[in-house]
C-alpha cells in the first residue's frame, strides 16, 4: 500500500498532497525544504533526505571515519 505524503505552507490549516511512497517514517525538517526521515518498509530501515520539500526523497549513505 501506497503512504500518502502532503505539504502545508500555512502552519497546517491546508494540507496538499505532493506524492506516494511505498515506504512510512518519522519526519523531521529543519526548515520549508531540508528534512529527514527514517523510513521504514517491511524488510528494511533506511534514513532519508529531501531537498525539495519531501517531493524527492534520496536515501543517506553512512560513512565511518577512523
Amino acid at each position: 500500500n501506497a503512504t500518502q505524503i502532503y505539504k502545508t505552507l500555512d502552519g497546517g490549516k491546508n494540507w496538499n498532497l505532493i506524492g506516494l511512497t511505498y515506504w512510512q517514517g518519522q519526519f523531521s525538517f529543519a526548515d520549508e525544504m531540508k528534512g529527514l526521515a527514517v523510513a521504514r518498509s517491511v524488510k528494511e530501515i533506511a534514513l532519508v533526505f529531501t531537498h525539495t520539500g519531501g517531493r524527492y526523497w534520496d536515501m543517506l549513505d553512512p560513512i565511518l571515519v577512523k
